[in-house]
């Protein structure tokens, strides 16, 4: 999203105090009325115009030089998650076995992204296997475990992790869905995202 902030002398005095005529501009508090100032074309940033321009044109030679513009543009903050068997993962398990998901985390926006955190949602007939990752997975204890990303995630750039489930007794026949997504995110400055 771009997004325009114009700033504007609004008055001036001499310096006893006394009303002033600006030679080429008319200092006031509506920024809507100034010449030229158009942003990114040659009327911006001028200081060398005579005032006599319409507001927004873009001829430096005509541009009010009270008032200027400046352009930013806040870069949209995207992450998707995607989550499959493994490569090399049977589709068919049986009680016991341990089974493996990849879960991908993509960052498809234009913000570099970090304190990236994933939640798995165990369901019932799965639990936490023991040979996860202790140092990237926590089990809560509750059905759920956590991983956090480390570092940070450019645009463009994605990020893989495994978690590893155990399939309970007393499942068979049962077909089992196994669910993950970003529970949590910030900016590379720490900035809250939406």
């Amino acid at each position: 999203e771009d997004l325009v902030n114009v700033a504007e002398i609004s008055a001036a005095t001499d310096s006893e105090g006394g009303a002033v005529e600006d030679i080429d501009s008319t200092p006031d508090t509506d920024d809507g009325n100034d010449a030229g100032g158009a942003v990114g074309t040659p009327s911006d940033d001028v200081t060398s115009g005579d005032g006599s321009g319409a507001p927004g044109d873009t001829d430096p030679n005509t541009d009010e030089d009270d008032a200027d513009p400046a352009l930013i543009s806040i870069g949209e903050f995207d992450l998707a998650l995607t989550k499959a068997l493994s490569a090399g993962q049977e589709f068919m398990v049986m009680p016991g076995d341990e089974v493996s998901f990849t879960i991908t985390v993509e960052n498809q926006g234009e913000v570099t992204a970090a304190n990236i955190e994933v939640t798995d949602y165990i369901p019932m007939g799965l639990s936490f296997s023991a040979n996860n990752d202790g140092a990237i997975w926590t089990d809560n204890g509750d059905g759920t475990a956590t991983a956090a990303i480390a570092g940070e995630l450019a645009p463009g750039a994605s990020t893989t992790l495994t978690i590893l489930l155990t399939v309970d007794a007393g499942t068979d026949g049962e077909d089992l869905v196994n669910v993950a997504e970003i529970s949590a995110a910030t900016d590379s400055e720490d900035g809250a995202v939406e």
